[in-house]
């Protein structure tokens, strides 16, 4: 009876053992997409500022345009 449960602690430590070895495993996986994920996000990151830089620029010019065309406007009224 002993060597049957001895038997069975002995079973269900290997199981729990290579659960453990397995839970290891995925959590190693995991970490490495957290790494790539991150460095994912910071390059993304990078490619909005750029193009919010670029529409910043692109608002800045047209109300420059605008500006422009209103100033020469004015001037071409008080003319007549």
């Amino acid at each position: 009876m002993t060597d049957s449960l001895l038997q069975k602690v002995e079973d269900k430590v290997m199981h729990l053992l290579a659960e453990l070895d397995i839970l290891r495993k995925e959590i190693l996986q995991l970490k490495q997409d957290n790494v790539s994920l991150r460095a994912e996000r910071t390059d993304h990151n990078k490619k909005l500022q750029g193009l919010i830089s670029l529409l910043d620029m692109l608002d800045f010019s047209e109300h420059a345009h605008v500006s422009n065309d209103l100033s020469t406007l004015q001037t071409q009224e008080a003319h007549c």
